[in-house]
């Protein structure tokens, strides 16, 4: 679905996109050129970076050393505390197994925490009848590359302002964003959260950004689960 919204999206560059279904690519050169890495998965041991497959560890570290972009949605926020130091190098933030939370909520209020920052532009603030955004998640004290993006007050019993969404500014001049939900992909109907997650992928190909955010158009077949 994102990837028809990029394709199909009016006022930006056409991109070459390419979609490795549930899977890390057979021939790991194809993600040599790519300006930006795009990942929705499981997390923790069944995320496609795990200490299991060591060498995606290094493909993905000597991709992001030489400035490529990556966003991770949901599960994909969450990896295991060994390749940990890995992602918060890449990514400033991870779902660490022993720290963070996983609420299912109901009426959830979603913030803009930086409304200026490129990846906001179009966007507004959001409110689902019932999402998982992960919260309490685990940053390096003091790291100043991490700017959060969106904030919401979780968990319910205990809410406290918690960061959802960030952005990172990496030294080796690549860029990241992580968002810690949808789990629903129905959620993405939701125009605010769609232009968001494709803004962020465009920021992260170092592609400007619209002043109204990239424009897109979803049907009810994009979201319905195939038999």
């Amino acid at each position: 679905m994102l990837k028809q919204c990029l394709d199909t999206a009016p006022g930006i560059p056409r991109l070459r996109t390419r979609i490795y279904l549930d899977t890390w690519p057979a021939d790991p050169a194809e993600l040599d050129d790519a300006a930006t890495i795009v990942l929705t998965w499981e997390g923790w041991g069944q995320h496609l970076v795990n200490a299991r497959n060591p060498q995606r560890v290094q493909k993905l570290d000597k991709l992001m050393k030489r400035g490529a972009g990556l966003v991770c949605f949901h599960a994909a926020t969450a990896v295991e505390k060994s390749v940990e130091s890995y992602y918060l190098d890449w990514v400033g933030g991870n779902k660490s197994p022993d720290y963070s939370l996983h609420p299912m909520a109901r009426g959830i209020d979603v913030t803009l925490a930086d409304p200026q920052h490129a990846i906001c532009r179009g966007v507004g603030p959001m409110r689902f009848a019932e999402e998982e955004f992960y919260c309490k998640i685990l940053f390096r004290p003091g790291d100043q590359r991490v700017q959060p993006i969106l904030t919401a007050m979780l968990p319910p019993e205990r809410p406290e302002k918690q960061v959802i969404a960030w952005a990172v500014e990496r030294a080796d001049g690549g860029r990241a964003f992580a968002c810690t939900g949808p789990h629903y992909q129905a959620s993405f109907q939701n125009e605010d959260l769609r232009r968001l997650a494709l803004n962020a992928i465009l920021w992260t190909a170092q592609i400007d950004v619209p002043s109204g955010g990239v424009q897109s158009a979803v049907s009810p077949d994009d979201f319905r689960i195939a038999p």
